[in-house]
């Protein structure tokens, strides 16, 4: 009975073993997201005062800063591959997108009425979902769509 005890110990003990924690010195700040194109290729966006988007080609071990100063203040990032990512902001309706990894970033058009966005999803550079508040009606919760990466948006379903 001990050795089954002792074993089950070991055991268990082996299968939390395999995480390690990445730091992403010297960068400082919190992960808002991430995309790993393999077990060595990471690219990430921190938000910290100044937001950035730093890359690792070596699993996490170094990190570098592709870009130093993201625009707004982020809320979240969407990744569709380690070139194409969306931003969205916390204090206003804004959306920014790059198809180069970081580098440059382009305004993403939102019909002004749209005060804050709570989310953001893009299941490819075209089509896209945000959930904003509505000034329109009562600052209530929409979901809104967009089919050419964010040129216009349209309203689609229901209020939240």
């Amino acid at each position: 009975m001990k050795r089954l005890i002792l074993f089950l110990f070991v055991i268990n003990s082996m299968l939390f073993s395999q995480w390690e924690e990445v730091k992403i010195f010297p960068v400082k700040g919190d992960i808002v997201n991430f995309h790993l194109k393999d077990s060595l290729n990471i690219t990430a966006v921190i938000r910290a005062e100044t937001s950035k988007v730093i890359k690792s080609t070596n699993g996490g071990r170094d990190w570098s800063v592709v870009n130093p100063g993201l625009p707004g203040s982020v809320r979240d990032a969407i990744f569709l591959d380690e070139n194409n990512i969306f931003i969205c902001n916390f204090s206003s309706a804004s959306i920014s997108k790059s198809n180069d990894g970081g580098l440059t970033w382009v305004s993403v058009t939102v019909p002004s009425r749209f005060e804050r966005l709570d989310c953001l999803n893009f299941l490819d550079n075209n089509l896209g979902f945000a959930l904003v508040y509505d000034s329109d009606f009562l600052d209530q919760k929409r979901l809104i769509k967009t089919t050419n990466g964010g040129a216009t948006w349209d309203r689609y379903g229901f209020f939240f």
